[in-house]
């Protein structure tokens, strides 16, 4: 029994400490982003192309300026200068999940862009996860409350539990 909950954990850990590739990285710098990753290690830096692969667990601070982090290649999340997100994998549901860092000095909440067709925003307290299914882009909220401003003009407030689906189209 005890190697078997051994070997859970050992597989956990090492879905938790994954690398993002492709699912999520850093597409725009205009100042300074220090990350932190799971094993305690802070950089700072000023070139993307200087970014190694990215960790599941990490925390993506803008120091100066503004990032932008790009999730599920359809989620575009904005940090101004000050903000930070931490960012994890579920296992389980493979969904990205992030919620706001509360850093002295920044303030706003954390706007994130679904697709280019709603917009997400979130304050601290709140945790949200993004997945896909094709061809849409699900938000959902697993803790406190967000914001979603859809392409139309409706605003949507979702609690714990709600979530909110985009889909593309694809005859354009």
């Amino acid at each position: 029994m005890k190697k078997i909950i051994l070997a859970l954990l050992v597989i956990i850990t090492a879905f938790c400490a994954a690398g993002a590739t492709e699912l999520v990285k850093i597409s725009k710098i205009t100042g300074t982003v220090n990350i932190k990753t799971p094993d305690g290690d802070s950089v700072n830096y000023k070139n993307i192309s200087d970014i190694p692969e990215f960790l599941y667990g990490s925390k993506v601070t803008a120091v100066k300026g503004a990032a932008t982090v790009s999730l599920l290649k359809t989620v575009t999340v904005a940090l101004g200068n000050r903000q930070g997100i931490f960012i994890t994998k579920n296992p389980i549901t493979k969904a990205i999940e992030l919620f706001r860092l509360d850093i002295k000095g920044g303030y706003g909440d954390i706007k994130a862009d679904l697709a280019g067709l709603a917009t997400v925003t979130f304050g601290p307290n709140t945790k949200i996860a993004f997945s896909e299914e094709f061809p849409g882009t699900i938000v959902g909220v697993i803790s406190g409350t967000a914001v979603v401003r859809s392409g139309v003009g409706r605003i949507y407030m979702l609690s714990a539990g709600e979530h909110y689906e985009v889909k593309q189209n694809l005859l354009e």
